[in-house]
């Protein structure tokens, strides 16, 4: 795992956002002036591709592009190694990791809150949303994500 700052045109989501979230994640971090926690990405390489796959944070990737950020901070995973696990939110389920990665690659995009990535330690489960292993608290200054 590695803290990168990456430039939002390299940013690969598969999954759709919730307007509302967006706006308020907006209005959250204007008056922080920091992005709090990374993103989780995973490089593409590996698939031929240049770019990153948004594991988790699609809400905050769209709210910082909407404030004018040129790149932004992300945990660069390799979400294929065994203690990573994707999920439903709704039904538990278990998705494929190729799934997502063609998925995305084909400019499809799940609902939101549909998948749920999760790092597995001593047997337990645990979301990458704050999970400070994966996304810990940096706080970021936007000033900085708007440079080059």
């Amino acid at each position: 795992m590695k803290i990168e700052k990456i430039d939002l045109a390299l940013l690969v989501p598969h999954e759709e956002y919730r307007e509302e979230h967006v706006l308020e994640l907006m209005e959250q971090i204007k008056e922080d002036g920091y992005q709090l926690r990374p993103i989780a990405v995973t490089s593409l390489k590996k698939h031929g591709k240049t770019g990153y796959l948004i594991n988790d944070g699609h809400h905050r990737t769209e709210a910082l592009r909407r404030l004018g950020v040129k790149r932004i901070t992300a945990n660069v995973i390799d979400f294929e190694d065994e203690m990573f696990v994707v999920k439903s939110w709704k039904d538990n389920r278990t998705y494929e990791k190729k799934e997502i990665i063609t998925y995305a690659l084909a400019n499809k995009k799940f609902p939101t809150k549909t998948t749920k990535f999760v790092v597995v330690e001593n047997g337990e489960e645990k979301p990458f949303m704050d999970n400070d292993r994966i996304e810990p608290k940096l706080g970021v200054k936007l000033e900085e994500l708007k440079e080059f």
